[in-house]
C-alpha cells in the first residue's frame, strides 16, 4: 500500500540475507533487523562503498529478484 514492490522466494528456497543497497554503497549483515539483532547478540556486518563489492552485491540481488515472484 506504500508503493514498495515485494517478491517471495520460490518455496524450495529461503533467503536469510539482510542487506541494504543504496546508490553506490551497501550494508550487509547476519543480524535480523530488530532490537536483539542490533543490541543483544554477537553478529557480523559490513558497510562498503567500494565499486567491485557494490557491483557484486547488486548482481546477487538481481539474481534473487529474477527468481522470485510477486505475492
Amino acid at each position: 500500500s506504500y508503493g514498495a514492490e515485494v517478491r517471495l522466494d520460490p518455496v524450495e528456497k529461503i533467503t536469510h540475507a539482510k542487506f541494504l543497497l543504496v546508490d553506490d554503497a551497501f550494508v550487509l549483515g547476519t543480524n535480523n533487523w530488530g532490537y536483539g539483532g542490533f543490541m543483544l547478540y554477537h553478529e557480523a556486518g559490513l558497510r562498503s562503498s567500494e565499486a567491485k563489492p557494490v557491483a557484486a552485491l547488486g548482481a546477487y540481488f538481481e539474481k534473487i529478484w529474477a527468481t522470485s515472484k510477486a505475492p
